[in-house]
């Protein structure tokens, strides 16, 4: 109804992809909302919060790989996941294919929320194959959401279709 009211939280000591995570649901919101949601480091009394990652490591500690929560709590929504400290979503496709390989439970979470409560669709990656519809008003449920993938072990092979005996 024209007016801001939520913000999205990425803790200080938000690895990089959490702060990935961040730029990805402030550039989606901003698509719906015509506004920019800003990013801080800290839940804002008197504002929804979007709180990203678990610097802690607790709440996501019994997750498998690519799993993730989505919880709130009063005024705060937590999207958290399990997340490589090391990794760099951003930069990782460039060189190496190989680069994608890293976890990145609060990503995933942040998708999950948009197309949820946003109804936002990812057909396939571009402008193109991205749809997120307008929004004036938004309300969110209260939810506790657990997901996690249904396979969690992940082999890629390559064959050339030799075979020994001819």
């Amino acid at each position: 109804k024209g007016t801001l009211n939520t913000v999205i939280v990425a803790p200080s000591n938000s690895t990089k992809v959490v702060q990935f995570a961040a730029e990805e649901l402030q550039n989606f919101l901003q698509e719906s909302f015509g506004v920019q949601v800003p990013v801080v480091a800290t839940v804002q009394t008197g504002k929804v919060s979007i709180v990203l990652g678990d610097p802690s490591g607790k709440l996501v500690a019994t997750l498998p790989r690519d799993g993730f929560i989505i919880r709130s709590a009063g005024d705060v929504i937590t999207i958290a996941g399990k997340d490589d400290p090391q990794a760099d979503s951003k930069t990782a496709l460039k060189g190496n294919i190989w680069g994608m390989l890293h976890e990145r439970g609060t990503v995933f979470g942040v998708y999950d929320f948009l197309e949820r409560f946003i109804g936002a669709r990812f057909y396939f990656s571009g402008k193109m194959g991205t749809v997120i519809p307008p929004h004036n008003d938004l309300q969110i449920p209260a939810m506790d959401i657990l997901e996690r993938p249904d396979y969690t072990v992940r082999y890629c092979s390559y064959y050339l279709g030799d075979l020994p005996d001819p």
